[in-house]
């Protein structure tokens, strides 16, 4: 009990302190399942009348079954519900250094945190799970389990947004097959989606079958892709948070339950 408080008191110290910081993982022991970017067509959606698009976020699982999500940065839960499409979703605003951008956990079993709630690194907010919508309300069984995770800056200018073809070994700047428009996420003020995998501390592996033809790693596919399209990296991640603040949030989570549960389908 005392090292429950203890570590509680160190973890809530965090928050105050502005610090150049990258994203944690959120998920333990993750791998990407589809990389952003990445054009899909009907077929590989799996959705029935979904039609060719671009994935705007990165999709990730556990290779240890661990279904466990935690907040990447310090920040306040702008959104905590059920957001069409996307199933049960988490936004959170960051406090940090990259104060002003956003981070969304999509397709939640459940959801751990309130709106307006300030998190930390490491904290747990949600279960992995597959929801999503049918005709409009809340499925819980419409993809398989995953995590789908986006992030989001105010900022036009500073979004990298791009696609890539596996099967016609094409890459083009910007969403084409949206449109070629800047999207937004109107849960985050009208925020643009951008690349997360430089804001990550980590590099994470791009599952083979999903990956593209350049590469086979997150940050080495969003270096190849921005040299192809003129861009360069201007995303300073900063240093990961406190190892011992990050050590303690995940030894407390070790102990909860996983009470998420399988189910049938594709990611989205």
């Amino acid at each position: 009990m005392h090292l429950r408080i203890l570590s509680l008191f160190i973890f809530s110290s965090y928050v105050e302190i502005s610090v150049a910081a990258c994203l944690v993982d959120p998920v333990k022991n993750p791998i990407v399942t589809s990389p952003y970017g990445k054009v899909r067509t009907a077929a590989e959606t799996g959705i029935k009348g979904y039609g060719t698009s671009v994935h705007q976020g990165l999709d990730f699982v556990s290779t240890s079954g661990n279904d466990q999500i935690y907040a990447g940065s310090g920040g306040v839960v702008q959104f905590a519900g059920f957001a069409n499409g996307y199933g049960n979703t988490v936004i959170i605003k960051r406090t940090d250094d990259k104060a002003g951008d956003y981070v969304a956990y999509r397709h939640l079993r459940s959801i751990n945190v309130r709106e307006r709630q300030n998190v930390t690194p490491g904290q747990l907010i949600g279960i992995m799970g597959g929801s999503g919508s049918r005709n409009g309300k809340l499925d819980m069984n419409r993809f398989a389990k995953h995590l789908h995770n986006d992030y989001m800056v105010p900022n036009r200018s500073n979004a990298v947004q791009y696609e890539f073809n596996n099967h016609t070994k094409s890459i083009r700047k910007g969403f084409v097959n949206l449109g070629g428009k800047q999207v937004q996420e109107r849960r985050a003020a009208g925020a643009y989606f951008t690349d997360p995998s430089p804001y990550y501390c980590h590099t994470f592996t791009i599952k083979s079958s999903s990956a593209s033809p350049w590469a086979k790693d997150t940050k080495a596919q969003y270096n190849f892709i921005l040299t192809k399209i003129g861009q360069t990296n201007t995303v300073n991640a900063g240093s990961p948070p406190s190892i011992g603040v990050y050590t303690a949030v995940q030894q407390q989570q070790d102990g909860l339950e996983d009470c998420s549960a399988h189910a049938a389908g594709t990611t989205m």
